[in-house]
């Protein structure tokens, strides 16, 4: 019996479980979370914003679209920040376990 997960056409797919989520408001002021454990993170977004996971967010950072989903690798003790676009709001970071 195969390990990984599999499609219709019997090919093994890579899934991951959810673990537990954060939740970091932002706003002009960037918000972040708290240290994050190496893996990888699921992120989505209440509003239009950026991010970054070297230090504070800023306009300038990798955008990311109010629902759009990004998977990003973190290592021990790296904190994700954001910041808004236009408007506040609240971003949820999910470990993939």
């Amino acid at each position: 019996m195969p390990l990984l997960a599999q499609d219709a056409n019997a090919s093994s797919i890579q899934v991951l479980r959810h673990g537990s989520t954060e939740d970091v408001a932002y706003s002009a002021t960037a918000g972040s979370t708290s240290a994050l454990t190496n893996g990888v993170y699921r992120v989505v977004a209440s509003s239009d914003c950026h991010f970054t996971l070297l230090g504070t967010a800023t306009t300038s950072d990798a955008y990311l679209p109010a629902g759009a989903v990004e998977f990003v690798r973190v290592v021990d003790d790296d904190v994700i920040s954001f910041v808004q676009n236009a408007s506040a709001g609240t971003a949820f970071v999910t470990e993939m376990l």
